[in-house]
């Protein structure tokens, strides 16, 4: 009962998503909102959505707290910006690890290695960024990171743009990376 009423929770807050070859299962999963997919743009209308995908092979995404500011601004000659403003500030304190430790200790694990220690939350967050803008849309200015560690690139099945670059925060860290883009509309 609590297993499977925490597993629909999770997956209606896209925690998960579900496919399968069979289509029946797949329309039965549509059907339910667990396919994880995105909505189909809509022409000339903006459109933001920032994936964060972990590359370092450890487990310190639970230990991070982002928040997002997006602003729109229309210049008197009709040109709009957006202002993307990511901040991430990664958690992780020596109670954490006090906790983990005492978790690990309730296990039989009383000498762990503090590599284990850093790949279950204490190590460096390594996430690959990609904030998908409008196709077209050009990048004006970056603050937090430098402009030639952003890459741009097109996802022709989604029909947008997105921006990429890779960001490392390391614990009691909290970082700001701010970009502007002019909309082609």
């Amino acid at each position: 009962g609590d297993l499977l009423q925490l597993s629909e929770e999770m997956a209606l807050a896209k925690h998960f998503s579900i496919y399968s070859n069979e289509p029946g299962a797949q329309d039965l999963f549509e059907e339910l909102g667990l396919l994880g997919k995105i909505d189909p743009v809509v022409p000339k209308e903006d459109y933001t959505l920032v994936v964060h995908t972990s590359i370092g092979g450890n487990k310190t995404d639970p230990y991070l707290e982002q928040s997002i500011t997006h602003r729109t601004q229309i210049e008197q000659d009709g040109l709009v910006y957006d202002e993307m403003e990511i901040t991430r500030t990664h958690t992780w304190t020596d109670t954490d690890e006090m906790m983990l430790r005492n978790l690990l200790a309730s296990f039989g694990f009383t000498d762990v290695n503090p590599t284990m220690i850093d790949m279950l939350g204490r190590g460096t967050n390594r996430s690959a960024m990609r904030v998908y803008v409008p196709h077209g849309s050009a990048l004006v200015s970056v603050h937090g990171i430098e402009t030639t560690a952003i890459e741009t690139h097109t996802d022709p099945d989604l029909g947008l743009d997105y921006f990429y670059f890779k960001w490392d925060l390391a614990p009691g860290e909290s970082e700001t990376i701010t970009l502007t883009y002019m909309l082609p509309f």
